[in-house]
């Protein structure tokens, strides 16, 4: 059973990291394009 959850805690932490680096690169370009606007 410890193996199982450790594996989908694992998982569920590569998830959240990829969409969090996904949300802050959008974050960085809109940034990068608003300021270019400017």
């Amino acid at each position: 059973m410890e193996g199982i959850f450790g594996y989908a805690q694992q998982l569920f932490t590569k998830f959240v990291d990829k969409r969090a680096h996904a949300i802050l690169d959008d974050v960085g370009r809109s940034a990068m394009n608003a300021a270019r606007v400017a």
